[in-house]
């Protein structure tokens, strides 16, 4: 979505564990320094077990005026072949996790003025008064 200009910016990804093992989020990346996810829960684990939800946490600097199209690269045991961009697999071929990217779009906007555009004056101006 659109935001203002140095404004604090945080969007929560919540998510649900469907599947019938503990979720483990073993990292998640920006795509750069502007981009911070955290995903530990408040105890400091990373794992949720079936059925829990959670959430992936990301703030995202405002300092800069334009578009926005970050992601955010998350690895953990998930299953879930709809959301995994790269699997990860053992020895045997199954696969057993591996990466998903939630993407951030939208527009950094820059701070509304409530100043006038002045006409400039007409005319010779005559300062030897």
């Amino acid at each position: 979505g659109n935001v203002d200009v140095n404004s604090e910016n945080k969007y929560s990804f919540k998510f649900t564990n469907t599947g019938n093992e503990p979720l483990k989020i073993t990292n998640a990346k920006g795509s750069c320094g502007c981009t911070v996810p955290s995903w530990r829960k408040k105890d400091g684990s990373s794992t949720w077990a079936p059925g829990e939800s959670g959430e992936i946490r990301v703030r995202y600097d405002t300092k800069r005026v334009g578009v926005i199209n970050k992601s955010v690269t998350i690895q953990s045991n998930a299953m879930n072949s709809d959301n995994i961009t790269k699997s990860k697999k053992d020895s045997e071929g199954k696969v057993i996790g591996g990466t998903s990217t939630i993407r951030i779009k939208g527009e950094v906007k820059a701070p509304k003025t409530n100043a006038t555009p002045m006409k400039p004056a007409q005319g010779p101006v005559n300062s030897s008064e």
